[in-house]
């Protein structure tokens, strides 16, 4: 059996551009006989002549249609596809009398199963042809935050079903891609590229989108199930940034373009030190219309600002200055000392708009980048290009910035196989700044918010989390945390001192007058107007309370 091109003339007289169907040739020929007889069985695949191999089957890939042909891809798997259907027939009529089948009766099974109307189905459908057309579907209608997660998955999976296509040399059906299956792909990736079980457990969510997809866009409920238990995450520590390494960071001054320290970096070429130009839009003078930065100042602000904000990577880089928004009190008065960042995140926009008050770090941020800007600019600087800066970028960088700054507390960081165990070796605690990327922002954002004594349910709606389980990963329960005010549940009494009896605390009565100096003492604090030992003495004096 082998492909062949249906000439219905002599080869010579056909032009490279000539179109023929390729047909799949059948030759059977019985002991004895001198000539064989042969069956044509036509695939329905036209090929110009130009795009044929007449050597493919001696080729690795055994594909009959050249790359110059622009579906070349599509082609060859419709024929594996129609191959090995005819390949089961010709095996079952075998298996019945032993023999090779003739092709006049291999032709007969052929015309029953086209008679036959059978209710549509894509169980005996190439999983790569129908894979790249869910490919094309969310090149062209996911959004850019989800397509490249989506498309990573993809890639990894058709690199490894043409692999094992061509190993195995068959041509494999959606109803191939069982737990079996699936449980050899687990194995390559983790085998061939060394991922970690997260990163697994992400790459398996192809075969789930793809399942949805031919669910809610073909209409197919197609059997494609994902073995339980077949990745196991082993249990590390959840790394942020303490509220003295965020302060250590902010007070770090040297990158700035407008202190002279920024020098002595610009010797190191490792480094990749550079500089942005921002255009201030809103300002008419030429020689005051563009600012200039250190790239390294960039993002070691946009670590602060990820911190302080709790958004996503992708979000920041969104960030205009409209989606930040002067408070207002009840009465309406602005106050331009603070705000609130509002914004849709890129990820899943249908959840509203979230809501995250601003803080001296954010504000400060938000003062620097924005002053001379128009409402619709974008926050932070593009590049020369006009992009904004990636977050692999992002991400190499702000590696050697935290370096530089010496956040250096040793953290655990192991890797860990396939069934959540450590693998040897990379059990040695390492220093933070060697692992710090945008996410870290997050966490420390949610850690800060738990440190202040926020209630979960406030954290979530700053952050946007929906669900708990998603939530609950990005921090850790430590013991201070169960301590917090839980010596004083019930009566307000303190095991640490021997106290015969019960003892209540005084209630405070706070009046609006009192309410509105507190604030207002509380804003000339955020502002650096007044230092921190000064404002817990008036605050003392304020609610009438002794030292």
């Amino acid at each position: 059996m082998y492909f062949s091109l249906n000439y219905r003339k002599k080869k010579s007289e056909y032009k490279p551009n000539d179109e023929l169907i390729v047909l799949i040739r059948y030759y059977h020929r019985m002991d004895g006989e001198k000539k064989g007889k042969v069956l044509n069985h036509s695939t329905g695949i036209k090929v110009k002549l130009k795009d044929w191999d007449e050597d493919w089957d001696k080729s690795k890939k055994r594909e009959p249609i050249k790359r110059t042909d622009k579906d070349h891809k599509r082609k060859n798997l419709i024929l594996k596809q129609k191959e090995r259907e005819l390949q089961r027939i010709i095996g079952n009529l075998k298996v019945k009398d032993e023999i090779e089948p003739l092709p006049k009766i291999v032709k007969s099974v052929l015309k029953k199963k086209r008679v036959e109307r059978r209710k549509k189905t894509y169980s005996e459908v190439n999983f790569l042809y129908m894979f790249q057309l869910f490919e094309t579907y969310v090149k062209e209608n996911y959004k850019p935050s989800y397509k490249t997660t989506i498309l990573t998955q993809i890639k990894y999976i058709k690199e490894f079903c043409e692999d094992y296509e061509l190993k195995e040399n068959i041509s494999l059906l959606i109803d191939d891609i069982n737990e079996e299956f699936i449980q050899k792909f687990v194995n390559w990736c983790y085998q061939n590229q060394n991922l970690q079980p997260s990163v697994l457990k992400k790459r398996l969510r192809g075969f789930t989108n793809f399942r949805e997809w031919m669910i809610r866009k073909q209409q197919q409920n197609i059997t494609l199930t994902i073995p339980k238990n077949i990745i196991t995450e082993g249990k590390s520590e959840i790394i942020y940034l303490t509220r003295d390494e965020i302060k250590k960071i902010y007070d770090f001054k040297e990158f700035d373009y407008e202190n002279d320290e920024y020098h002595k970096y610009l010797k190191k070429e490792e480094l990749q030190f550079g500089f942005e130009t921002d255009e201030r839009t809103n300002i008419k003078s030429e020689e005051l219309k563009r600012r200039t930065y250190t790239n390294y100042e960039i993002v070691k602000d946009m670590l602060l600002f990820l911190c302080s904000v709790g958004c996503r990577y992708g979000d920041m880089l969104n960030m205009k200055l409209d989606n930040f928004r002067f408070y207002k009190d009840e009465k309406g008065k602005e106050d331009r000392t603070k705000g609130t960042w509002e914004f849709r995140m890129e990820k899943v926009p249908k959840r509203g708009v979230v809501v995250v008050p601003s803080n001296r770090i954010s504000f400060h941020i938000w003062c620097k980048y924005g002053s001379g800007k128009k409402r619709d600019d974008y926050l932070f600087p593009r590049t020369k290009y006009g992009n904004p800066i990636s977050n692999q970028k992002f991400n190499k960088h702000i590696k050697e910035v935290c370096r530089i700054i010496e956040i250096d507390e040793l953290v655990d960081k192991p890797r860990f196989d396939i069934d959540g165990k450590p693998i040897k070796g990379t059990d040695v605690r390492v220093p933070k700044w060697s692992v710090v990327s945008s996410h870290i922002g997050r966490r420390s954002f949610i850690r800060e918010q738990i440190e202040l004594g926020k209630h979960q349910r406030e954290i979530m709606l700053m952050t946007g989390h929906t669900s708990l389980k998603v939530f609950n990963g990005y921090y850790d329960i430590k013991p201070s945390d169960l301590w917090k005010n839980n010596h004083e549940m019930y009566f307000g009494f303190n095991l640490s001192e021997n106290v015969s009896k019960i003892e209540s605390k005084p209630i405070l009565k706070i009046d609006k007058e009192t309410e509105q100096k507190l604030q207002d003492l509380r804003m000339w604090y955020e502002n650096d107007l007044i230092d921190e030992e000064e404002y817990k003495e008036t605050k003392k004096k304020i609610l009438n309370l002794s030292n």
